[in-house]
Parts: structure tokens; C-alpha cells; sequence
């Protein structure tokens, strides 16, 4: 998938599925009618005290999803949950992948996903049907109107039908999800804990600058549209979530993801660091590493309407991993420390 591509499905998705009201007694089936218990504390997952197996939540759709027993036969549609998965279960577990997996430009998962055999789309639940998995896991971007999980569902297979994670906080909420849906919470609690303690190296030196200090910020990259606009991202979106949790300000307040005005950078939002994307793109969508971004650094450097915008004037054009800056996983914390990095050098001597 594309850089743009899977930004503009991202940005339009919300939060992760909503934690549990009540709990349930003993769930059998998947998905189950619903608990019959309430809790005294919401989670968003919950298990039986003491035991590993049966593992319940409410998912993205408002259903009841239980799995009784570790599933060894899994789909994973979501390159973000594939990303977590590799890093929590045996690769020999997960026997079907999306291809979007594949794209070394924005997966982390790309190596890895070399040793899975099959690969599966949403528009084809018969595919998947066919290999007799015993858990699949699916979001809104993959399936956005729920028809594939209906359908799956309906066949028996166990489906977890989640949000894809739209921030730094929700992909944190993802891994011990997932960690207790596969058996591995052990692995997951260390994959949280990494990607946590990266975070707070972070904003252990953040916490030594002034707030007036941080620098205000955009994504861009040439509009498709348009020449005289480029595409930003505002407050609600991933890329936002990592700029921010790297002391950066975001100064994009357009709708979601969208075309912005050249014009309006210039003369209201000044921005005093450019974002670019580090991946280039074909007219058939295939992708190249664009070293850094310097494509898009020379193309902004070449725009004498940008000659005056603070970034340009200090050279701050930064090119962070597009595998890093547009993931929704555990490597979102990554792309926090080399922002932060390219940002504040000097708190990082």
C-alpha cells in the first residue's frame, strides 16, 4: 500500500474497540450472546482468574468474541497486528497474511512475512474460508462495512474484529489484546514494555525543555490534485500522535487528512519543521526507498513559495522511515525516538 493510501484509510478510522460495561460467566461460544455479568472494573479484555483459556472482549462491531483454546492456525489481515504478531507467536503459527505486509517501505514485517506462505484479501472471504483458521483478525480499514466478518463469522471461524489503532496510546492498548487472544502474554507484556520504555526515554529529555521551546510542525507531501497545495495531517491522526509524543506541535488543523493550501503554510502556519515521507511512489504503486525523503526535500528546497516558511529558512526538512512514521504497531515508538531525535539533537548528546 502506498504511503497516501494507508494514511488516508487510517486517518478516517477511530479508536480502538471500546473496553468492556459488564463481564461474562463462563463464555462458550464465539461470538457469545453477550455476558450476563456485571464487573467491577471495565477491561477490555477479561479471562477466567488463574487460567490462560477462555479469553473474552467486546469487539469493534459491539459483539462478543471468546476463544476458548490458543489458536495455532491464524489470518492476520492488519499490518499492524502482523507487526505485533511476529514479535509474540511462532511465524509457523500465522498461515495466511495481507500482501500489504510485504512492502519493505512500510512494513517492518516484510522480512519475516518471506516465511508465510499464503496471502489473502478481504474481498475474498472464501479464501480464508478455505484455510480453516482458528482465529483471523480483522479491522475497520480491512473490513470497513463488516460484511467479511459477518460472513466469516457465519462459517464458524473465530473472528476478532478490532479498531485499528489511530494513536500512540491505542497501539499500546492493542498488544496485550492480542498477547491474550494468541496465549503469549508474556511476550506481549515484554512488547509493551519496550515499546513504553522507549516513549519514556523520550520524554525523560523532553521533560528538560521549555514548553515555549517546542517546535511546531507538518507532514506534507505534494498534493495529487493539486501543485499549488500539498497533504497534511491534523490532530486525529497517527502521524500527529507521533509527532506529538516526540515534543513536536502540530500546526495542521485541515480535516483529517486533506489538501492544504501552500498559501496558508506560508502565511499562517509557518511551521518551523517540515515532515516528509521517505518512500516514493510510480504511477502502478510501486514503491522505492526515497533515501530520507530527498526527493520531497528537493522539491520543497525548489519552491520559492516556501523559500520564507521557518523550516526551510533553519533546514529543518526531516525524512523519518515511512516502516516507522506510518505505523499503527509497536514500531510507532521507534518512529518517536528518531523524530525526537532529528528534532532536538542536543538533548540527545
Amino acid at each position: 500500500m502506498t504511503v497516501t493510501r494507508r494514511l488516508l484509510a487510517l486517518v478516517a478510522l477511530l479508536v480502538v474497540a471500546a473496553v468492556l460495561a459488564t463481564s461474562c460467566a463462563a463464555p462458550t461460544a464465539t461470538p457469545t450472546a453477550g455476558p450476563t455479568a456485571a464487573p467491577t472494573k471495565a477491561p477490555l479484555f477479561w479471562k477466567a482468574a488463574g487460567t490462560d483459556y477462555p479469553v473474552s472482549l467486546q469487539t469493534a462491531d459491539s459483539q462478543y468474541f471468546t476463544i476458548t483454546a490458543k489458536p495455532m492456525k491464524i489470518v492476520s489481515l492488519p499490518v499492524w497486528s502482523t507487526e505485533m504478531l511476529f514479535e509474540m507467536v511462532d511465524v509457523s503459527r500465522v498461515v495466511a497474511i495481507s500482501s500489504w505486509t510485504d512492502d519493505p517501505n512500510t512494513s517492518m514485517a516484510a522480512d519475516k512475512a518471506k516465511q508465510v506462505a499464503v496471502r489473502v484479501k478481504s474481498s475474498n472471504a472464501e479464501e480464508i474460508i478455505a484455510l480453516k483458521p482458528d482465529l483471523v483478525i480483522v479491522d475497520d480499514f480491512n473490513d470497513y462495512d463488516g460484511a467479511l466478518t459477518k460472513t466469516l463469522r457465519d462459517a464458524g471461524i473465530a473472528t476478532l474484529y478490532v479498531k485499528s489503532p489511530t494513536s500512540v496510546e491505542t497501539a499500546e492498548d492493542m498488544i496485550p489484546l492480542l498477547a491474550a487472544v494468541v496465549g503469549e502474554s508474556a511476550k506481549g507484556d515484554a512488547l509493551l514494555k519496550g515499546m513504553k520504555d522507549k516513549i519514556a526515554g523520550v520524554a525523560a529529555k523532553l521533560a528538560t525543555l521549555d514548553a515555549s521551546k517546542r517546535l511546531t510542525a507538518m507532514y506534507v507531501y505534494p498534493s495529487y490534485n493539486d501543485p499549488a497545495q500539498f497533504t497534511s495531517y491534523n490532530s486525529e491522526t497517527p502521524v500527529s500522535s507521533i509527532m506529538t509524543t516526540a515534543g513536536l506541535v502540530n500546526v495542521c488543523d485541515a480535516p483529517k487528512y486533506s489538501d492544504v493550501s501552500k498559501e496558508k503554510v506560508v502565511s499562517e502556519w509557518k511551521p518551523q519543521v517540515f515532515l516528509v515521507p521517505s518512500s516514493a511512489y510510480l504511477p502502478d504503486f510501486s514503491g522505492t526507498t526515497d533515501d530520507g525523503g530527498a526527493a520531497a526535500k528537493a522539491a520543497i528546497l525548489a519552491d520559492a513559495t516556501l523559500k520564507d516558511v521557518p523550516a526551510v529558512v533553519d533546514g529543518r526538512i526531516y525524512g523519518i522511515s515511512d516502516k516507522y512514521m506510518t505505523s499503527t504497531s509497536q514500531y510507532m515508538a521507534d518512529a518517536v525516538v528518531l523524530l525526537a531525535q532529528a528534532a532536538y539533537p542536543d538533548l540527545f548528546k
